[in-house]
């Protein structure tokens, strides 16, 4: 998104659905030199990197909204957060 223009309908939103706690985010495609990585974590001090199950929700342009899916397996709570890197 546009760095210079406040777009709060772009922040990632968390969601959760039958046993999956969920993150939709945009992702740039054109942007190859950018990695998105789904982490979570219990305690919001120790995060792990997840493997999440992706859904492409819509794509417009070159922008993706991918929706993570993070299985619960019984905890009773989970935090997700997004890192974007530039290796």
């Amino acid at each position: 998104t546009n760095p210079l223009a406040a777009d709060t309908a772009s922040l990632p939103q968390v969601g959760l659905e039958s046993g999956y706690l969920t993150l939709t985010y945009t992702k740039v495609t054109t942007a190859t030199d950018i990695q998105y990585a789904v982490e979570q974590s219990s305690d919001l001090t120790n995060w792990t990197t997840s493997s999440p199950t992706n859904e492409i929700v819509a794509t417009r342009d070159n922008l993706q909204t991918i929706k993570a899916k993070v299985a619960l397996n019984g905890a009773t709570q989970l935090f997700l957060r997004l890192r974007i890197t530039r290796p």
